[in-house]
């Protein structure tokens, strides 16, 4: 009884090594819609709520939330 016990404990261990492992793989991402730099294009939709987001004058999408994107963005490269 104690060598049963002892190899489903060894199976469930062996198999939740394997499971970490498999998630660790380097996988190379194939998104049709790439930019210059070979990364996905991210779209984000959002209402006009000043001073969190809005539109300035020229047309630009400004406020907080525009700042945070943009800065969480660019600490993802």
């Amino acid at each position: 009884m104690r060598r049963i016990k002892s190899f489903l404990i060894l199976i469930c261990l062996l198999s939740i090594y394997t499971v970490f492992l498999y998630g660790c793989e380097k996988k190379e991402r194939s998104d049709s819609h790439n930019n210059e730099v070979g990364l996905p294009e991210i779209v984000i939709g959002s209402d006009n709520y000043p001073p969190y987001n809005y539109v300035d004058t020229d047309g630009n999408a400004t406020g907080i939330d525009v700042e945070l994107a943009t800065e969480a963005f660019k600490r993802m490269l």
